[in-house]
């Protein structure tokens, strides 16, 4: 192919896939006899086609692109079949440097989840001396328990705990949507929802924020 074919912009449709961009690629290349490469940006990178261009070599820089495997200006349109071993390995390092970067990154957020659900725990006895605080506290316990590095252990502790005070799994479902204009019924109901959520294996809705919220708003 020569190297001196006119270069034609191919505009990217929102959502489009990369293998349906490089058919495409092909396919206006095909239609100019082939005496074009196309060049097309696809989530911040430049990829250039021509009409025998491999599809899936092409994909390979790409995503070796994106993920910062490589730095090249331009990706195609004739990326070489195989890596070399020292490609290779120099991918590996920095697939590995990354997981354990992630690693320390994770370990680090499970660290600050597990201290702030203990500050949230040891405020629950606390909070639980009236209704209003136990609600206050509820929106701050939903938030932190929808952090992903959350310890599971601290929704099994928060449910006997308000098993304790009386609430039920659930409760208060059903009722006219008048009677959720009273706050010990809402109350009982958001308290509900999150047992219920609980005993099902499931953090809080994030819903609760809002149910929260109403509560408050109410007379």
């Amino acid at each position: 192919m020569s190297k001196e074919n006119k270069i034609v912009t191919l505009n990217i449709t929102l959502g489009e896939l990369i293998d349906n961009a490089i058919q495409r690629a092909k396919k206006l290349c095909t239609a100019h006899l082939g005496g074009v490469t196309v060049q097309f940006e696809f989530n911040g990178v430049f990829i250039r086609v021509n009409y025998d261009s491999d599809v899936g070599l092409i994909k390979r820089d790409f995503r070796r692109q994106r993920d910062g495997y490589i730095s090249e200006d331009v990706i195609g349109p004739y990326p070489k079949a195989m890596l070399s071993k020292q490609e290779r390995a120099s991918d590996k390092a920095i697939q590995d440097k990354r997981e354990a970067e992630n690693r320390i990154r994770a370990d680090e957020a499970k660290k600050i989840a597990s201290a702030q659900m203990d500050t949230c725990l040891a405020q629950l006895d606390e909070a639980s001396q009236s209704e209003s605080s136990l609600m206050v506290w509820m929106k701050e316990f939903a938030q932190l328990a929808d952090n992903i590095y959350s310890p599971e252990s601290a929704l099994q502790t928060v449910y006997k705990k308000l098993k304790s005070l009386g609430y039920k799994s659930g409760e208060a479902c059903g009722l006219e949507k008048s009677a959720y204009k009273q706050r010990p019924i809402m109350a009982r109901y958001v308290i509900g929802q999150v047992m219920n959520c609980i005993a099902s294996g499931r953090s809080p809705h994030p819903l609760t924020i809002k149910f929260v919220d109403d509560y408050f708003r109410l007379a």
